[in-house]
């Protein structure tokens, strides 16, 4: 799912994933794949944890890109 997407997705099921491994393959990007500046004292990564207060997040697959993932 798009960056920009993932809080309006996870927060409604934050409590039903609770303290499981969710794994963020998120890149915080604009529409034009251009950086999304999120400022310099989070991460994309660090901002789903604070949407998923209870899971294990872990970063991961967000170097490939999908065009490789596919072949």
């Amino acid at each position: 799912m798009p960056y920009t997407a993932a809080r309006d997705t996870l927060v409604p099921f934050a409590a039903a994933i609770g303290n499981k491994i969710v794994v963020d393959a998120t890149n915080p990007l604009n529409d034009d794949w251009s950086p999304l500046q999120l400022g310099e004292s989070t991460s994309a990564g660090e901002s789903v944890q604070y949407w998923l207060p209870r899971a294990r997040v872990v970063k991961a697959f967000n170097t490939i890109f999908a065009d490789i993932m596919t072949q």
